[in-house]
């Protein structure tokens, strides 16, 4: 897939895995979307690190997520 963060009009490719697909109106009031499992090379492991750096605290929020 290519992959775009916010406010960077760069690309990036990721050959990750379909980790969960939650459909349209799923129950339990989940929001409709894909997890993708990064690869474990370097140039993923940078690009975790940026989509980290731009959540911030929200990773530490104590509010639930959709993550695995």
């Amino acid at each position: 897939m290519l992959l775009t963060l916010p406010d960077d009009t760069q690309r990036y490719p990721v050959a990750g895995k379909v980790a969960w697909v939650t459909p349209a109106r799923a129950s339990g009031n989940r929001t409709q979307g894909i997890g993708i499992q990064f690869p474990k090379d370097d140039k993923s492991r940078q690009l975790r690190t940026r989509i980290e750096e731009i959540l911030g605290t929200s990773l530490s929020s104590e509010r639930s997520t959709q993550t695995i």
